[in-house]
């Protein structure tokens, strides 16, 4: 007869039994441990909520001793924290007092000083009346002044126009006759009549030393508002011409080289001759042209060397690629081509040419043609004979 299989995936029924058994003893154990822990945590609790009793309890003592020890003398809790916020508010009203009393005793050392004064000069008989004649006086002057400024910023509030506002201007930009650009001026606190006063009488003093320094002109009291109208309008037309391109300098400059080219053609006319182009540079008194370079004709090409004088060394350094020419270089046609380009561009964009000397070092009558005719390219030329 053949045996029964009591094995199940290779294990015996009690293997398996005895693998549950481990299992739910590793449970047991886990949940063993879970309660211990969770027990121990609760001790931890019990503890620090018997600390807060005890706290609590502590705190209730301490009033309730402080209580019996206000009632032995004959206070109460309310009235001893009233006393308290009171006392805070006094000490704040001590010190707003303390120092409106420092701010009154500098008035009163001021007015001692002035007391002190009145007594140095108080003497023979009418002195007093002087000097209280003087005080009644300045007190009117201050008056007349603080009524002034008063009436300064009133004008100013009312002529101070919108932050959205414009000014019109002309095509230039130039501003049109009578329109003065202003920005918005904000409203002054109260301002010190001394210092008003002494700023007012410093600009009087500079204007007159202006005056009688740049003009040779007097100071006429009772001017003041066509003296002030005449100073902006002044200010007014500097500020154009310093916006402009070169500003004030680069201007004079440039009418003085006009100068000099209404001379050149003045005479020009007069002779009945000339060149299709005034001169960059010529006097401004006689038109006599002004020379920029010596060139010499040389066999190896040109040689270059400063003719400008004296008065017109900075003008020449300001044209392009000058620096190399400043004590004379030799160059071949090429070159001098090359180089004269900026220089000729700056000719005509003033419509102007400069002149220049031309010696001539060469027996070549072709190779003097070409150098000739490179020199032409850009200047106009006087040819010295050796």
């Amino acid at each position: 007869m053949q045996r029964k299989n009591d094995q199940i995936f290779q294990l015996s029924l009690t293997e398996i039994a005895f693998m549950l058994a481990f299992l739910l003893m590793l449970l047991l154990g886990y949940m063993f441990t879970r309660v211990d822990r969770h027990a121990k945590e609760l001790e931890v609790a019990l503890s620090e909520s018997r600390d807060i009793d005890s706290n609590r309890k502590a705190i209730e003592r301490a009033r309730e001793n402080l209580a019996k020890a206000l009632a032995e003398v004959g206070a109460k809790p309310e009235d001893v924290i009233s006393a308290l916020i009171a006392q805070a508010r006094v000490a704040q009203e001590s010190d707003a007092l303390k120092k409106r009393v420092d701010d009154l005793d500098k008035q009163l050392s001021a007015l001692a000083e002035v007391r002190k004064a009145l007594d140095t000069i108080k003497g023979g008989e009418g002195t007093s009346d002087v000097v209280r004649k003087e005080v009644v006086d300045a007190l009117a002057l201050k008056a007349k002044l603080e009524e002034k400024l008063a009436a300064q910023e009133a004008a100013l509030d009312a002529s101070s126009p919108r932050p959205s506002s414009s000014v019109a201007t002309t095509a230039d930009n130039r501003p049109p006759t009578g329109i003065q650009p202003t920005a918005p001026t904000a409203k002054p606190g109260r301002r010190d009549v001394a210092a008003e006063a002494l700023a007012g009488l410093t600009l009087k003093e500079q204007v007159t030393k202006q005056l009688h320094a740049q003009l040779h002109e007097p100071y006429v009291a009772g001017d003041e508002k066509s003296l002030a109208q005449e100073l902006v309008a002044a200010r007014k037309e500097v500020k154009y011409v310093g916006s402009t391109s070169g500003g004030l300098v680069g201007v004079s400059k440039e009418n003085a080289d006009l100068r000099g080219q209404l001379a050149f053609l003045k005479a020009r006319l007069e002779a009945r001759g000339g060149r299709d182009y005034p001169p960059c540079w010529a006097d401004e008194q006689t038109g006599k042209v002004e020379f920029l370079f010596t060139v010499e004709i040389l066999s190896t090409g040109l040689r270059v060397a400063p003719a400008w004088p004296e008065k017109r060394q900075a003008d020449a350094m300001n044209l392009p690629g000058m620096a190399r020419f400043s004590g004379g270089t030799s160059l071949s046609r090429e070159e001098f081509s090359s180089a004269m380009q900026g220089i000729d561009r700056v000719s005509k964009d003033k419509n102007c040419r400069h002149y220049v000397y031309v010696k001539n070092r060469v027996t070549d009558l072709a190779s003097f043609n070409k150098s000739r005719y490179a020199i032409e390219n850009f200047f106009y030329k006087l040819e010295l004979r050796s």
